[in-house]
């Protein structure tokens, strides 16, 4: 009996150092589960964290196209102003050229004309005095005519001394 006792004995102890084996295993696979849940756990903030960050730089990155697509439409307007612009300004610049062009025609045309009138005139005023009345006459209107532009005003003055050319050489 003594034997069986010791025997049992012996089977207990060996059950209670299997058990408390196990019972180390079985805590020692809860400290690794308790870790694996913690390491879960942080993944899952993490992964929430950067699809947060994800979320915020899409919407960003939404905005900035947006602010890139209003941009580009300011750019094209832009650029069709500028195009429109510089349209007016070569068709300012041919009409400038137009005009520029008529009135040297023009005044080519005013030079013509008082050269003839001068020489019609100096037909008329064959004498001295009716001559340098004339030219007086026509000199002064000249003048106030043409007093803003100093060139055409040397011109018509020219002209009108060669209209009278031999009627003063006295002078």
């Amino acid at each position: 009996m003594k034997a069986e006792l010791q025997k049992t004995k012996q089977d207990l102890a060996v059950e209670k150092s299997k058990s408390l084996r196990d019972s180390n295993q079985i805590n020692l696979l809860c400290i690794q589960c308790y870790r694996l849940t913690d390491r879960y756990r942080a993944v899952v903030a993490s992964h929430t964290a950067l699809q947060d960050a994800s979320h915020d730089l899409a919407s960003e990155l939404r905005a900035h196209k947006c602010a890139l697509d209003l941009t580009r439409k300011e750019l094209d307007e832009s650029l069709k102003d500028t195009d429109t612009y510089r349209e007016t300004m070569l068709k300012q610049d041919d009409d400038y050229k137009l005009v520029k062009m008529q009135l040297k025609e023009g005044k080519e045309d005013e030079i013509v004309q008082c050269r003839m009138l001068t020489s019609k005139l100096r037909s008329l005023g064959k004498s001295y005095e009716m001559g340098r009345a004339v030219y007086d006459m026509l000199l002064l209107q000249v003048e106030g005519q043409y007093s803003g532009d100093k060139v055409v005003l040397e011109r018509m003055r020219e002209a009108l001394k060669e209209a009278f050319g031999g009627f003063f050489e006295n002078e």
